[in-house]
């Protein structure tokens, strides 16, 4: 097990084209069905972050459109900590 004072994370960028909301409303479903509850955060219109405990952890999920090296696509990250982390996730979301 990590100490407490460490983040885990993973993310994966897709390629996509499509439209935002195509993809948005595919894994808004998909994690509201495995537990995820959505965050709250100031500006929504980068994420869709969604907040879950697992084994301990406080686990974020967030899914976004984003530009890599000029390439568009959405990603999916997923952060957790032992520690303490703010209601909106910061950094994790």
């Amino acid at each position: 097990m990590f100490p407490r004072r460490y983040v885990l994370h993973a993310g994966r960028f897709y390629e996509s084209s499509g439209i935002q909301g195509e993809y948005t409303s595919f894994y808004d479903t998909a994690a509201k069905a495995d537990g995820w509850r959505p965050v709250v955060i100031e500006d929504p219109a980068t994420d869709t972050c969604y907040t879950k405990k697992i084994k301990g952890a406080t686990a974020f999920l967030s899914v976004g459109r984003h530009r890599v090296d000029g390439v568009e696509g959405y990603g999916i990250d997923i952060s957790a900590s032992y520690g303490d982390v703010p209601e909106d996730g910061g950094l994790l979301c």
